[in-house]
């Protein structure tokens, strides 16, 4: 059975979240990643999108949705303003506990530079390593299922 989980890791400069996004994407991690985005933050908003993983089906829908449910203002204005269905917004509330959302918003609030990566494993712990430049760093469980998250994406797109 896989396990889902959501690493968030806070950077002080685009640079070293780059760096790192780099490492996340061409390492092993990219076989499990499920998605994953680098946003810029200023004040609990969204000002910027500067990357966002095309490998997979989400393309940045799911961890938009992360977003969304740690900062629901980001749903209003910015860059993931529009692009959050609610099917997928619904999976992602469920399947974050109210600690995980404390912890993770923490982290999300602690860098201007932010990647949120949503990653599907077997059984064991998620390797946080590929992070290693960020200033803060949270990696924890999501219940669910990527098939879940997949057709609650599905169906927000088909509503268009």
């Amino acid at each position: 059975m896989t396990s889902l989980s959501v690493a968030v890791a806070a950077y002080g400069s685009l640079p070293a979240a780059t760096a790192d996004w780099d490492l996340c994407v061409d390492s092993t991690l990219e076989s499990c990643l499920l998605d994953a985005i680098l946003i810029e933050q200023s004040d609990r908003r969204v000002t910027k999108l500067h990357r966002c993983w095309n490998g997979g089906w989400a393309r940045g829908s799911v961890a938009s949705a992360v977003v969304a449910r740690l900062w629901p203002s980001a749903l209003l204005d910015g860059p993931i303003a529009g692009g959050v269905g609610r099917r997928t917004l619904r999976v992602v509330s469920d399947g974050l506990s109210r600690d995980a959302v404390n912890e993770l918003g923490r982290v999300l609030e602690s860098g201007r530079f932010v990647t949120l990566a949503v990653v599907q494993r077997g059984p064991g712990p998620t390797e946080i390593g590929h992070w290693g430049r960020a200033l803060a760093l949270a990696s924890l469980p999501m219940r669910g299922t990527a098939l879940a998250l997949r057709r609650a994406a599905e169906r927000d797109e088909a509503d268009g």
